[in-house]
C-alpha cells in the first residue's frame, strides 16, 4: 500500500496553486520493495544514494556533551513510517576525497615531470633547439596550465570556507562567531588566513595557503622556460676525411719554393697558416662543407704530422785555413810555350773545422768569404754523431785573409749548430673553428695520453735536404733573412746570441718541414672519423630559480591536498547551503533558530549578533522518524535568553562593500587603462630604440622583468576578483529586490560555486548583465598572467656607436706611376710573393687588403666614450667608409677582324711536339710607328710558343720602342688553342692599366682589424677617382704561379698542363684558387669572361704589391685625417617588448575596464541589503518568519532537487505590517527599501 502526502502553496503567493505529490512506497518492514524502488518512485530522493545501515537503535541519537551527534549515513524517512535508510550528508564535488587526492597526484606528477625536464635540461644543456614557431607555446603554456589549476583550486577554497561554520557546528555547539556569523567567504584572503589560524580552522588555512601558493607558481611559471645561447657538443662518427699522410722520400724534381714562401708569409707578413697546418703540426683535412651553419667548431680525431728540430750548439776545437783556387791564367814561358797557371781567389778562404758537441765530434771543410758574413747549410748526414740524421748550420763572419794552421778563433767569429730533425705521425684531437666571420682562429691540437703513434721519431733529414735545394735554386742560402723578417731582434747583428739564433733555427726548420709534409706527403683518401660538433644555438632551458620555486610550491600543495583529503571533515551538511533556497530548506527544519531570528532581517550584523546573544549552535540529525531531519539547534542559556526587538526600518543601515565605493569604482575602471598606457609607452620606447634597455649579467635584473609585470597583473586580477565576489553575491538579492522573480534566477542561484565559464554561461542564460560583464572580465583575468609571460624577452642585437677613426698611413704611388719604377723594387717582390700565396695557395688576404682593394690603415682608441659609460671595442666590429686604392687592367677586346695568325712548326723538345704562333694585331687608333720596321707599320707582332692539341695563353708587354704614342696599350692578353697545328679561337685583349681611388664601406673585427668575412667591403662605383697610369714589375707574369710548379720545358712556356701551355699569369688565372678552366675563356663568345677574369686577377696582384708601398703617418706633425665610423657591439643583450603580447594585453585590459564599468552601471547595491549575506546567520535572518519556509516540505533539507520552487516567485523587501512587519526574502513581492540611509 502507498501513502500520499499533499501540500499546496499559500494564496498569498498570488499565483495559482500547484500540487506536489511525494509517494513513499511500502512501509518499513513490508519487505518486497528494495531501496532501488524507493529511488525510482520518490522524486524527492531520486538523486540520493541509499545505503543500508546497521539496525543499531542508538545510531544517530544525541551524543555526549549534550549536543547532537551527526550521522553521515542519515537519510530522510517517509512522512508516515520509519525507514531503515538514512540519507547521506552532502559533500561538495571538489572536497571529495578522490578529487583532493587527484589534486595531490597532479601536483606530484607536475613535480616529477618538471624534475625530469630539469635534469634533461641540465644534462643536455637544454631541452631542445628553440623553434620560433613554438615560441609562444613554451612562453604561455606553463602559465596557462597553472592558471587553469588555480580556477579549480578556487572551488576547493570556496567550499572549504563555506563549510567551515558547518564543520564547527558538527563537532560541538559553537558560539555565534564560530558558527552562524562565521564568514570566511567574503573577506580578503590575508585576513582569512590570519583569522583561520587564530581560530584553528586548519582546513581553511590550508585552502587559502594553497591559493596563495598557486598564485606564486603562476608568477614563477612566467620565467620557467627561457631560450639561452649555448654551445652544445654532439658526437658524430661520420666526419668525411679527405686525405692521409704517406711519408717517404721526396722527388726532388717535383719540389718548389711554396713551403718557404708560406712560412715567410706567415712570419714576416702576418698571414695565416694554410688550411690543415699550424706552426708545428699538419693534419689530415676533413670536409666541412656539409656542416651546419650553427656549428662553431669541430673537434675530430685525425692523423697529425708533428715535426721537431732540436739543435745543439757545437764548440770549435780547431780551425785551419787554406787558399782557394780561382780561375786559371795563361802565361808565355821564355821558350815560347804557353802554360796554364792556377790563380788564387783572394775573396775566399777554405776553412777546415774540428767541431764537437754532446752528440757529435768530427771535422769538415767549407769555403767562406773573406771579411764578410757567411752562411753554411750542410745537409749531409753526419755519421760521427751518436744519433744519425743531423745537419750542420753555420753563421758568422771571417776577418782572416791568410792561410795558417790553428788560427785564432776570433778571426772566424761564428755560431755552429748540429741539428736533429724528426717527425711523428699519431692520432690527435684537432679543434677546428668554422663559420666564423672574424679572422681565422688557429686550430688547437692535443694528444690523448693513450695515442699510439703511427710513426714515431722518424728522421726528417730528407726534408732539410729538400729545403737546401729550394734555397739554392733561388740563389745563395739566406736563412737569416727569413729569421730577421719574423723576429723582433736582428739576427744579423745579434748572431753572437746563440740562444736567439738556436731558437730561431729550430722554429724555422720545424715550420718549413711541417709545410713540406702538408704539400708533398698528402694523398687522397676517403674514410670517416669520429668527432664532436660544437653547435652554437639557442636552446630551451628550465630556469633554476623558477624550477625550485615551483617544485617547492607543488610539494607543499601535495601535502595540503592530502591533508584536506584525509584530515579535513568535509561531510557536515545535508545539502548545498550556497543558494538561498538550499539554506532555506535547512532553516525550515530549525524552528528554534527561526524563532530566535524572527523579524531580524533588517538588523545589522552587529545587531544580529546581539540577537543571537550567548547561544551556542550545532547541527543535528534525527535518526528516529519519520522524518529524518537535519537542522541547526541553538542551545540558549536560561540566564541569557533574551531577544532584542528588531530595529525600526527608518534607522536601518545598508551594507555596502568596499568594491562598490566611489574610489574603488574609479580605481577598477581606470587601473587597466593606466596599465594599457604604460604598456604603450614602454612598447613605443622599445620599438624606437630597438629595445628597452641593455642588460648585463645580473640575474636579479632578469628576475625583475620576468616576475614583476606578472605580479602586478595578478594583483589586478585579485582586485577584480573582489568585485566579482561582490557582484555574484548581490545578484540574487538584487533580482529579488525587483520582486516576483522565479527561483531559478534568485534563490536557486549560487554563482560562487561555479568556475568562470560556467558562471558566464549561467548568467547569459539568466540575463544577469552585471554577472555577465564581471564574469567576462574574470575569464579574461587569467589570460593576463598567461600573456604577460611572453611580454618581455631578451635578444642579442648590435649596439651602434658613432665615432671618428684616424688614418694611420697612405700609399706611396710614385713607383707605380713611373714607367720603370717597379723594375727591381723590393716591395714588388714581396707583393708578388704574397700574391702567389693568396691566388694559388688558398691563403687568406693579408690584413688591410681584400680582393682587389688595398685599404689604408686606421686606428681607434681602446675604448670609446658613450655618454657616461665606456664601451669596450674588443669583440666588436667597426664599419667605416674610406677611400681604397685598386688597380684596373682596363682591357678592351680586339675585334677578330683585326687579328691575323699563322702557325709554324719548330720541332720537338723531348717527346713534346712544339710550335710557334706568330700573331699580328692592328693596334687601336692613334698608336702608330714613327719609322718602318720589318713588319707592316700598322701591326704589332707577337710570337707565342704553343703545343698542338692544347690551349695557350700569354701576357705580353708592349715593346714601346719605335711607337711614338704613349697611349698605346701597356700589355696584351692573347689566348686560343691549336688544333692540327693551326690556331683557332684566337682572342686578344689590349690593356692600359691605371690606379684609382674608390669609396668603399669596410667592416673590420676588433681588436685585430681583420676584414669581417660575413660583411666584405662594398664598393661605391659612383664615387671613384683616377690616380694615374700603372706599371708592373718587369716580367712579373713569369713570377706568378711559376715558383709553385715544375716545368721541364721552360724554354717553351712557363706552364704546361694537360690542357694549357701558358705563362704564370694564365697559370694563376686557370689553376689558382678561383681559377676558371681555360676552355671557358677561349673563343670570341668567352671574350667578356676572359676580360673580367683578367681584371680580377690583375687587381688582386696590384693590391698585394701596394700593401708593401705604405707611408706611415702616425708620426706626422700635421693633424691626421679623421673620418666617421660606426662601432657595433654584436653581443649586446637587450630587453625587448613583444608587440603581440602587448596588443593582446591591451585588448584584455580594455575589455576588463569596460566590463568593470558595465558592472558598476547595471549593479546598484544601494539599499539592497542591511548586512553582508555571506554568513549563515545573515541569510537565516532574512528567511526567518517567511511563508517561504512554511511551503518547504519535510525532508527537503536533504534534497538536491530545486523543482520544489518551480512556479513560485520570490522577492526581497518588507513583509506584513505593524508588529509583524519584517524585512527579508519571501514568496511574492515585498515592499521595497526603507528610509534608512546609513551605509556599513
Amino acid at each position: 500500500m502507498a501513502f500520499r502526502q499533499s501540500w499546496a502553496q499559500g494564496d498569498d503567493a498570488r499565483l495559482g496553486a500547484t500540487q506536489h505529490d511525494y509517494i513513499y512506497d511500502q512501509p518499513y518492514g513490508s519487505g518486497h520493495n528494495s531501496s532501488d524502488d524507493i529511488i525510482r518512485k520518490n522524486p524527492i530522493v531520486d538523486s540520493y544514494e541509499l545505503n543500508s545501515m546497521s539496525a543499531d537503535p542508538n545510531l544517530g541519537l544525541m551524543g555526549k556533551a549534550g549536543h547532537a551527534q551527526l550521522n553521515e549515513r542519515a537519510r530522510p524517512g517517509d512522512a508516515t513510517f520509519a525507514s531503515p535508510y538514512l540519507p547521506k550528508l552532502w559533500t561538495p564535488f571538489f572536497l571529495r576525497r578522490l578529487v583532493l587526492l587527484g589534486f595531490a597526484a597532479m601536483f606530484f606528477g607536475l613535480m616529477l615531470i618538471l624534475g625530469i625536464l630539469y635534469g634533461v635540461s641540465q644534462k643536455q644543456l637544454g631541452l631542445s633547439t628553440v623553434t620560433p614557431s613554438l615560441y609562444y607555446l613554451w612562453r604561455y603554456g606553463p602559465t596557462a596550465v597553472f592558471a587553469l589549476i588555480a580556477a579549480f583550486w578556487g572551488q576547493i577554497e570556496y567550499r572549504t570556507k563555506q563549510l567551515a561554520p558547518w564543520k564547527n557546528m558538527a563537532d560541538s555547539p559553537q558560539v555565534v562567531d564560530r558558527s552562524l556569523l562565521l564568514d570566511y567567504v567574503s573577506p580578503i584572503n590575508v585576513g582569512v588566513f590570519y583569522r583561520s589560524v587564530r581560530m584553528r580552522d586548519w582546513a581553511v588555512a590550508a585552502a587559502v595557503t594553497g591559493s596563495f601558493l598557486i598564485k606564486l607558481i603562476i608568477i614563477a611559471s612566467t620565467g620557467l622556460f627561457a631560450d639561452n645561447f649555448v654551445h652544445l657538443n654532439i658526437e658524430v662518427t661520420d666526419l668525411p676525411v679527405l686525405d692521409r699522410f704517406k711519408p717517404g722520400s721526396l722527388n726532388m724534381s717535383n719540389l718548389n719554393s711554396r713551403p718557404i714562401h708560406r712560412i715567410y708569409g706567415v712570419r714576416a707578413l702576418n698571414m695565416t697558416y694554410p688550411a690543415g697546418t699550424t706552426a708545428q703540426h699538419a693534419f689530415t683535412n676533413i670536409d666541412t662543407s656539409p656542416i651546419d651553419d650553427r656549428v662553431s667548431s669541430v673537434n675530430a680525431t685525425l692523423d697529425v704530422f708533428t715535426s721537431t728540430v732540436r739543435c745543439e750548439l757545437a764548440n770549435i776545437d780547431r780551425i785551419d785555413t787554406h787558399t782557394v783556387q780561382g780561375s786559371s791564367g795563361v802565361v808565355m814561358l821564355p821558350n815560347g810555350t804557353r802554360q796554364d797557371i792556377p790563380l788564387l781567389d783572394p775573396s775566399k778562404i777554405n776553412l777546415t773545422l774540428s767541431l764537437s758537441s754532446p752528440s757529435c765530434h768530427y771535422s769538415t771543410q767549407y769555403i767562406a768569404p773573406v771579411d764578410d758574413v757567411f752562411e753554411i747549410l750542410d745537409v749531409t748526414p753526419k755519421s760521427d754523431c751518436a744519433d744519425h740524421g743531423r745537419f750542420l748550420y753555420i753563421y758568422g763572419i771571417t776577418t782572416i785573409n791568410t792561410t795558417q794552421s790553428d788560427v785564432d778563433r776570433k778571426l772566424v767569429d761564428a755560431q755552429y749548430f748540429l741539428c736533429l730533425p724528426q717527425y711523428s705521425i699519431l692520432p690527435g684531437n684537432v679543434l677546428l673553428h668554422v663559420n666564423t666571420s672574424a679572422s681565422p682562429l688557429e686550430p688547437e691540437i692535443s694528444f690523448p695520453p693513450t695515442s699510439k703513434p703511427l710513426q714515431d721519431g722518424a728522421s726528417a733529414i730528407y726534408f732539410v735536404q729538400a729545403m737546401s735545394k729550394m734555397l739554392s735554386d733561388n740563389g745563395a742560402i739566406r736563412i737569416v733573412r727569413y729569421l730577421n723578417g719574423s723576429t723582433s731582434q736582428n739576427v744579423t747583428t745579434d748572431f753572437r746570441d746563440s740562444g736567439l739564433l738556436q731558437n730561431g733555427l729550430e722554429t724555422y726548420f720545424t715550420q718549413v718541414i711541417t709545410q713540406m709534409a702538408s704539400i708533398y706527403h698528402r694523398v687522397a683518401a676517403k674514410n670517416d672519423t669520429t668527432g664532436t660538433l660544437d653547435i652554437a644555438e639557442y636552446r630551451l632551458h628550465l630556469q633554476t630559480f623558477s624550477f625550485v620555486v615551483i617544485e617547492v610550491m607543488c610539494g607543499l600543495l601535495v601535502a595540503l591536498s592530502v591533508s584536506l583529503a584525509l584530515r579535513a571533515k568535509n561531510t557536515v551538511v545535508s545539502r548545498d547551503p550556497g543558494p538561498i533556497g538550499g539554506l532555506a530548506a535547512i532553516v525550515s527544519r530549525s524552528g528554534r533558530l527561526e524563532s530566535t531570528l524572527h523579524q531580524s532581517g533588517s538588523a545589522s550584523l552587529s545587531s544580529t549578533r546581539n540577537i543571537l546573544g550567548y547561544s551556542r549552535f550545532s547541527t543535528t540529525t534525527s535518526a528516529t522518524g519519520p522524518p529524518h531531519g537535519f537542522a541547526i539547534l541553538p542551545t540558549i542559556p536560561d540566564s541569557s535568553e533574551s531577544k532584542k526587538e528588531p530595529e525600526d526600518d527608518t534607522n536601518m543601515c545598508w551594507y555596502r562593500p568596499w568594491t562598490t565605493t566611489f574610489g574603488a569604482k574609479i580605481a577598477l575602471v581606470t587601473l587597466p587603462l593606466m596599465i594599457v598606457a604604460a604598456l604603450e609607452v614602454c612598447y613605443t620606447a622599445s620599438r624606437r630604440s630597438n629595445g628597452l634597455s641593455q642588460l648585463g649579467p645580473d640575474t636579479w635584473v632578469r628576475l625583475a622583468y620576468t616576475y614583476i609585470p606578472t605580479s602586478i597583473l595578478v594583483c589586478l586580477g585579485l582586485c577584480f576578483g573582489s568585485l566579482d565576489f561582490t557582484t555574484k553575491m548581490f545578484q540574487p538579492y538584487k533580482a529579488l529586490q525587483h520582486g516576483g522573480m522565479p527561483a531559478e534566477a534568485t534563490i536557486n542561484v549560487d554563482y560562487h560555486s561555479r568556475v568562470g565559464l560556467h558562471a558566464l554561461w549561467s548568467a547569459l542564460r539568466l540575463k544577469h548583465i552585471p554577472v555577465i560583464s564581471i564574469s567576462l572580465a574574470m575569464v579574461a583575468a587569467p589570460f593576463l598572467s598567461i600573456i604577460t609571460s611572453g611580454l618581455f624577452s631578451t635578444d642579442i642585437l648590435p649596439q651602434s656607436t658613432d665615432l671618428n677613426v684616424i688614418k694611420q698611413d697612405a700609399f706611396s704611388l710614385d713607383n707605380f706611376l713611373s714607367e720603370s719604377g717597379l723594375a727591381d723594387e723590393k716591395g714588388a717582390d714581396q707583393g708578388l710573393t704574397v700574391a702567389n700565396l693568396v691566388i694559388t695557395d688558398n691563403v687568406t688576404d693579408p690584413q688591410w687588403t681584400h680582393g682587389t682593394l688595398a685599404l689604408p690603415k686606421f686606428k681607434i682608441p681602446d675604448q670609446v666614450p658613450q655618454g657616461d659609460a665606456r664601451v669596450p671595442i674588443n669583440g666588436s666590429i667597426l664599419t667605416t667608409t674610406l677611400l681604397a686604392t685598386r688597380g684596373l687592367a682596363n682591357c678592351t677586346i680586339l675585334p677578330t677582324d683585326q687579328i691575323t695568325n699563322a702557325t709554324y712548326i719548330n720541332g720537338t723538345v723531348g717527346s713534346k711536339s712544339t710550335g710557334e704562333l706568330v700573331a699580328s694585331a692592328i693596334p687601336p687608333n692613334k698608336c702608330g710607328r714613327s719609322h718602318s720596321m720589318a713588319f707592316n707599320n700598322k701591326t704589332m707582332d707577337f710570337s707565342i710558343p704553343v703545343m698542338d692539341g692544347k690551349h695557350f695563353g700569354k701576357w705580353e708587354f708592349t715593346d714601346r720602342q719605335g711607337w711614338d704614342n704613349k697611349t698605346c696599350p701597356t700589355f696584351w692578353i692573347i689566348s686560343g688553342r691549336v688544333v692540327n697545328m693551326r690556331a683557332q679561337d684566337v682572342t686578344m685583349l689590349y690593356c692600359s692599366p691605371y690606379l684609382e681611388r674608390v669609396q668603399a664601406e669596410v667592416t673590420v673585427t676588433l681588436p685585430d682589424y681583420g676584414i669581417d668575412h660575413d660583411r666584405p667591403p662594398v664598393v661605391n662605383d659612383n664615387n671613384r677617382t683616377r690616380v694615374g697610369d700603372a706599371t708592373m714589375p718587369y716580367r712579373w707574369q713569369e713570377s706568378l704561379y711559376l715558383p709553385f710548379v715544375t716545368n721541364d720545358t721552360q724554354n717553351i712556356m712557363n706552364i704546361i698542363s694537360d690542357d694549357l701551355t701558358g705563362d704564370g699569369f694564365f697559370g694563376a688565372l686557370t689553376k689558382g684558387k678561383d681559377g676558371i678552366p681555360i676552355a671557358q675563356l677561349s673563343g670570341s663568345d668567352n671574350s667578356p669572361k676572359l676580360a673580367s677574369a683578367v681584371e680580377n686577377l690583375y687587381g688582386k696582384v696590384i693590391a698585394q704589391i701596394m700593401n708593401f708601398h705604405r707611408v706611415d703617418l702616425s708620426n706626422a706633425t700635421s693633424p691626421l685625417q679623421a673620418f666617421p665610423a660606426t662601432l657595433i657591439t654584436p653581443n649586446r643583450i637587450i630587453l625587448r617588448q613583444s608587440p603581440i603580447s602587448t596588443r593582446i594585453l591591451d585588448v584584455l585590459l580594455i575589455i576588463m575596464a569596460i566590463c568593470a564599468a558595465l558592472t558598476y552601471w547595471f549593479l546598484d547595491t544601494t539599499k539592497t541589503l542591511p548586512k553582508n549575506p555571506s554568513s549563515i546567520g545573515a541569510v537565516a535572518s532574512l528567511l526567518a518568519g517567511s511563508e517561504m519556509l512554511r511551503m518547504i516540505p519535510e525532508g527537503a533539507e536533504w534534497g538536491r532537487d530545486y523543482r520544489m520552487f518551480d512556479g513560485w516567485f520570490f522577492g526581497l523587501g518588507w513583509w506584513g505590517s505593524g508588529d509583524k512587519k519584517r524585512f527579508g526574502v519571501d514568496v511574492g513581492s515585498g515592499e521595497k527599501g526603507g528610509e534608512g540611509n546609513r551605509l556599513i
